[in-house]
């Protein structure tokens, strides 16, 4: 049976990213510190209520895109709060799966995937407060958020630290703070849009190389979900460094060279440095090749000497 599609209607970019200012400013005064406190202890008061209302109010409130409906799926069921903090391989294949047809260039807008979790709230498939849980933390986001709100005035600067760790954590989950990370928040602090992000590489990668088999992509996604890299890299490093990384037939080959080797058996620490050295190697051969203009195969048996030198160097 196919899921029905229903319209969702953007947030206005500009709006949330006043939003996301008002909430985060650095504090540089002590008035300004105090104005900033009382901004984000009110604005966490929706997280405890009762009841969602209050922050379905506050977002349906912002200005919102005209004619900027896109068809979208919600889940079937409602998510677990780790299912939101850190999503397992399931929620994951499922995200992309059910929004594999959103354009690109729509699931790079933070403002996307923050409507997107608002209609998730008023759906009853998740509680707002379960963005602000920690990703790989005990603590539920709520339990998080009163600790942060009832703490003692002797703890002042404490809680103002803590409290204001709670807000950025929602943010980042929310859609992620480009005023902060740049271009790589998309890629890794939202769960929900980097569950997308990785489907998308993979399904490239996948096409690319002939392998559209369950078997196949399973490797990719195990691959891509290893802790530190290179799914960080790839975004920190290769993106904000390397820009030729942004080509799919770089980036699938990239890809596919470490499926092929053994950088999963490695440390975390390892996985970096492998990824970072593989990744200058590539910038190597772009100073004299534009790999940007050839196919994914040919760009492959260019980079797999130096990524197997960098693997080789760091073992």
């Amino acid at each position: 049976m196919t899921e029905t599609m229903e319209q969702l209607q953007l947030i206005d970019s500009v709006a949330l990213s006043q939003m996301r200012q008002q909430l985060i400013k650095e504090r540089d005064e002590t008035n300004s510190l105090n104005r900033l406190d009382r901004r984000q202890r009110k604005f966490s008061q929706m997280f405890l209520a009762r009841s969602n209302q209050t922050f379905l109010e506050y977002f349906d409130g912002l200005s919102k895109v005209l004619d900027s409906n896109i068809e979208v799926t919600y889940p079937t069921q409602q998510r677990t709060e780790k299912e939101v903090s850190e999503p397992p391989l399931s929620t994951e294949k499922d995200t992309f799966k059910r929004l594999a047809h959103i354009p690109p260039r729509v699931a790079a807008m933070p403002s996307f995937w923050a409507s997107y979790q608002v209609e998730l709230v008023r759906r009853g498939l998740i509680e707002p407060s379960y963005l602000i849980a920690r990703p790989g933390g005990s603590e539920s986001g709520r339990k998080r958020l009163e600790k942060s709100m009832n703490a003692t005035k002797r703890r002042e600067k404490a809680k103002r630290t803590e409290l204001d760790a709670c807000i950025r954590t929602f943010i980042r989950q929310f859609g992620g703070i480009p005023e902060v990370r740049g271009k790589v928040s998309i890629f890794q602090d939202c769960r929900l849009s980097r569950s997308w992000w990785r489907g998308y590489f993979i399904a490239q990668v996948s096409g690319d190389f002939g392998e559209n088999t369950e078997d196949y992509e399973q490797q990719l996604w195990d691959l891509l979900r290893l802790s530190t890299a290179p799914w960080d890299e790839l975004a920190s490093y290769g993106i904000r460094k390397l820009t030729s990384m942004n080509y799919r037939s770089v980036r699938s080959a990239f890809v596919e060279s470490l499926r092929r080797s053994d950088i999963a058996t490695r440390s975390s620490e390892q996985r970096r440095d492998n990824c970072q050295h593989s990744i200058e190697g590539i910038g190597v051969i772009t100073a004299n090749i534009a790999l940007g203009l050839l196919s994914s195969a040919d760009v492959l048996r260019l980079i797999a000497p130096y990524i197997d030198r960098a693997l080789a160097a760091n073992e």
